[in-house]
Formats: structure tokens, C-alpha cells, sequence
């Protein structure tokens, strides 16, 4: 008798250990589910900040710039930050897997994000035809190339780029130009900058019959992580 109670007494004892596990372990996730969301909120409030302000800058023209303070958790996923059209975003890891901070500007968008965690002032400086975020190494002028050019004629663009910091740089090119009616052609599809160091990149473009204002963009990708996305636009008079 006293052996089926102690087996008894045992049973429940393990059930109620069974429930208080469980218990805490929902009470982890809980409390787990609750930093994130904080963490979430903190970056979230810097993200619209910047988005916001790069519309104000846009709006007010090139010069134009605004100081943001973005705070990023330690949960922030280092590689993950970007800035890519009209969006920018960081990420951050939570119990369930990471999580996008995502914002979206009426401005396009160029430059980079920190990606490490603590206090950062971002800044927002509007330039011809973007808006810049943060502090790039690589400077790009001009950030439209226009082109003029009669009927089955040639013109050229030139783009200058200038390494600004302390780090040697490799610069991607890739033009997306899909207009039957005039052709584009980029002199180099990769450069390199030494620090200090600027280099001139030409586009040559060419008409056919058709005239027309025909558009496309060009993607600048550095090896330090920055973005930038170009308009290249050319003009065939009639």
C-alpha cells in the first residue's frame, strides 16, 4: 500500500514537473517573442526616420540633407543591411528566424546602411536625381546621364567615379538598357580605385530611325557593400 502510494505520489510529481516545464518554456518564447518585438520597434522607429527624411531632402532638392539617429540591437544581423531603390531595411534575428525592418521612400535611393549594433547618425543628402544615405566611400557624378542625338546618330556619357576613403575599392557596372530604338554600351564593366583615386567610365549610345526618349538604369555595386542605381536616358530628335 505504502509502495503504490509512493508510485503515486512520483507520477504526480513528474506531471507537475511535466506542466512547469512547459510552463516556462512558453513563458521563454514569451519573453523571448517580447525583446524581439522591442528590438524590432527601436530599429523600425530609425528605418521610417531615414526613409522619411530622404523624402523631405528629395523634395527640397540637391544639397539639400538631414542628420538621422538609427539605433540597432545587438541582434542585428550583420550583412544584411541595404539600401536598394526606392528601399532600405536592416535585419535582425528572433526566436522564430530572422526578421525584415523594412522602409520605402518616393526618393531613389543610394548608398548603405551600418549593419552593426549601437547608436549611429545616418546622414541624408540629396544629389541630382537621388538621395545618398549615410557616409559612402565612393562618390558617383553625375547620377543621371542624359544623351542627345539625331536620327541614326552617336552621342557619349561619362560617369566619374572617386574613391573618398581610406580603402582600396572594386566597382561593378552592369547597364540594363533594353530599347530597341537606340543602342547603349558601357567602356568597362569593372573598375578599380585606389584610395584618392577617380576614374572616368564612358557609355556610348546610338540611334536608330525611331525618335524618342528611351531609358534605362545602370547598377553600381563596390566591394565595401555601397549601392548605387544610375538613370541613363538618351534623346533621338526627330
Amino acid at each position: 500500500m505504502r509502495a503504490q502510494s509512493s508510485v503515486e505520489v512520483i507520477i504526480i510529481l513528474t506531471g507537475l514537473m511535466l506542466v512547469l516545464g512547459i510552463m516556462l518554456d512558453a513563458g521563454g518564447i514569451r519573453l523571448s517573442d517580447t525583446r524581439t518585438y522591442a528590438d524590432a520597434e527601436i530599429a523600425r522607429a530609425g528605418i521610417n526616420g531615414i526613409a522619411s527624411a530622404a523624402d523631405e531632402v528629395y523634395s527640397e532638392g540637391a544639397g539639400s540633407e538631414r542628420l538621422v539617429q538609427l539605433v540597432l540591437p545587438a541582434t542585428v544581423v550583420k550583412g544584411a543591411s541595404f539600401v536598394d531603390g526606392n528601399l532600405l531595411g536592416v535585419q535582425i534575428r528572433g526566436p522564430r528566424g530572422p526578421m525584415d525592418i523594412n522602409a520605402q521612400s518616393s526618393a531613389p535611393l543610394q548608398g548603405s546602411l551600418p549593419d552593426v549594433a549601437g547608436e549611429h547618425t545616418v546622414r541624408v543628402r540629396a544629389v541630382q536625381g537621388a538621395v545618398v544615405i549615410g557616409k559612402t566611400s565612393l562618390s558617383v557624378e553625375p547620377t543621371i546621364v542624359y544623351a542627345y542625338m539625331g536620327k541614326l546618330g552617336a552621342a557619349e556619357g561619362k560617369i566619374t567615379f572617386t574613391n573618398t576613403g581610406a580603402e582600396p575599392l572594386t566597382v561593378s557596372l552592369a547597364l540594363d538598357w533594353q530599347n530597341p530604338g537606340a543602342g547603349a554600351l558601357l567602356s568597362t564593366n569593372s573598375i578599380s580605385l585606389a584610395p584618392g583615386e577617380s576614374r572616368t567610365v564612358d557609355i556610348s549610345f546610338w540611334s536608330s530611325e525611331a525618335p524618342g526618349t528611351y531609358a534605362g538604369s545602370l547598377e553600381v555595386d563596390a566591394s565595401n557593400g555601397e549601392q548605387f542605381n544610375l538613370r541613363v536616358m538618351a534623346d533621338v530628335l526627330a
